[in-house]
């Protein structure tokens, strides 16, 4: 099982965040699992900018699309009152992108999945977190009708670790497995290797066993 306490955007977790994420390590190790820390440039295997790039130029390309398709159906031209600012923003980057862009983009996820599943030819699982920050306040993350990707940059802090699974097409799952200083829930991520969902059900059935999630709270 690879251990890994760093965010592919840089910089480690939340202090919060990483003592869960060890504590879930040491839970793992209790389990009679083999946990061996490991570096994010072993799992990415590629430059870390490019990949979150790419994943951003897709991710915008399908919210474009998808409001492209709505246009089509209305038969008017996609209106700002549809969406919300966020969404707004990505469609019109995606705009801005060219089928040359995408494709790129597109080619750089798939050797990113190649990599990451060359590097789970050595370990069964990746155990990480969900977030490599605790949930952030309302209001945090702002976008405007005039910046409408306003503070974009903290919403892919936060979701860079589960993209990583999404771009690679790995199964993960994430495991209610502590909490903040200040009672927030925290995640573990667990991601897997390529089809081996069976894996992950049979090692969060021994996780709850062990710490059932409903306790959590109490």
């Amino acid at each position: 099982m690879a251990l890994l306490t760093e965010s592919i955007m840089g910089g480690g977790f939340h202090r919060d965040v990483e003592k869960v994420v060890r504590d879930s390590a040491e839970l793992c190790s209790e389990l009679g699992h083999v946990v061996e820390e490991v570096d994010i440039d072993d799992i990415v295997g590629m430059d870390h900018q490019l990949m979150i790039d790419s994943f951003l130029n897709i991710f915008c390309t399908l919210a474009g699309s998808a409001l492209q398709r709505v246009s089509m159906t209305a038969g008017v031209p996609p209106q700002r009152e549809w969406v919300e600012d966020l969404t707004w923003g990505m469609y019109k980057k995606s705009m801005g992108l060219s089928a040359v862009d995408y494709n790129l983009s597109h080619t750089a996820l798939e050797q990113f999945g190649r990599n990451f599943n060359q590097f789970l030819s050595g370990y069964d699982v990746v155990l990480t977190a969900t977030n490599p920050d605790p949930p952030f306040k309302l209001g945090e993350v702002n976008p405007t009708y005039d910046e409408p990707l306003k503070n974009l940059d903290k919403a892919m802090r936060l979701s860079s670790l589960t993209a990583m699974s999404n771009a690679s097409g790995n199964p993960a799952m994430s495991v209610p497995l502590g909490k903040s200083s200040n009672g927030l829930p925290i995640g573990t991520q667990f991601i897997g290797r390529f089809g081996d969902e069976a894996l992950l059900f049979r090692l969060a059935s021994q996780l709850e066993n062990i710490k059932p999630w409903n306790t959590l709270h109490n």
